[in-house]
């Protein structure tokens, strides 16, 4: 038997920890966030690509760098 006023390890844990609804509303809110940010990095990531290819298809057929376009 316990001594009056100490409480069980597993009723302080109870006090400490939040309502299991609340958690669940919280994991989802991270969940959409996480979503949404996974959505902006692969749309990031598809125009980067693009950028490249029209840098790499744009960048061939010209004059090199620095130098003016002159016809001889």
């Amino acid at each position: 038997m316990r001594p009056s006023g100490l409480r069980s390890p597993a009723h302080i844990r109870r006090e400490s920890t939040p309502p299991l609804a609340d958690d669940a509303k919280r994991l989802k809110e991270l969940e959409r966030a996480n979503s949404t940010l996974k959505r902006l990095l692969a749309d990031a990531e598809l125009e980067k690509a693009a950028l490249k290819e029209i840098a790499s298809e744009t960048s061939e057929p010209g004059p090199p760098a620095g130098r003016p376009f002159t016809t001889s």
